[in-house]
């Protein structure tokens, strides 16, 4: 299966969480409550983008009824992130995913959605059939980043 690193698209300004320390991190909730609020930093241009990287891993709603129809069993957490100033806010999804290593996404039947921890930090991976599927419903602020893995055994064989 063909995966793209997923990031934050570099033309947008994602929600920026303040009351986050301890809460959560790279790899998801740590210790939150069922209706966690979070209020967001007031920064001109911000965008509640459909995906967001930082402090971890969270998807809009739509986002995550898409990732729902490739991977029905995976857990979420909702978080509501409020913007004091503006008076609005939006509930996101935290995904409760099992840290991978990279080989997993070279095997039949992977997952469409994978976190892996390269280079001392945590990277989500996304099949090409969920990133088309989340392109085609014009999902805000996804950025890119084309994966190519070396096949380890071509790598042994000097190929």
């Amino acid at each position: 299966m063909e995966y793209f690193m997923i990031e934050v698209d570099e033309n947008f300004t994602p929600p920026r969480l303040e009351n986050w320390f301890g809460k959560l991190d790279a790899n998801g909730a740590k210790s939150i409550s069922q209706y966690e609020m979070f209020m967001l930093s007031n920064i001109p241009g911000m965008v509640f983008t459909d995906i967001i990287m930082y402090p971890c891993f969270m998807v809009s709603q739509e986002a995550k009824q898409v990732i729902e129809m490739y991977e029905p069993t995976l857990l979420f957490q909702r978080v509501v992130l409020f913007n004091n100033k503006k008076k609005t806010s939006r509930s996101y999804f935290v995904p409760y995913l099992r840290q991978s290593h990279p080989s997993v996404m070279e095997k039949q039947n992977a997952p469409a959605l994978v976190k892996s921890l390269i280079e001392d930090k945590v990277r989500i991976f996304m099949g090409l059939e969920l990133v088309e599927s989340m392109l085609r419903r014009n999902m805000i602020g996804i950025g890119l980043k084309e994966v190519k893995w070396v096949n380890s055994e071509e790598n042994q064989d000097g190929k």
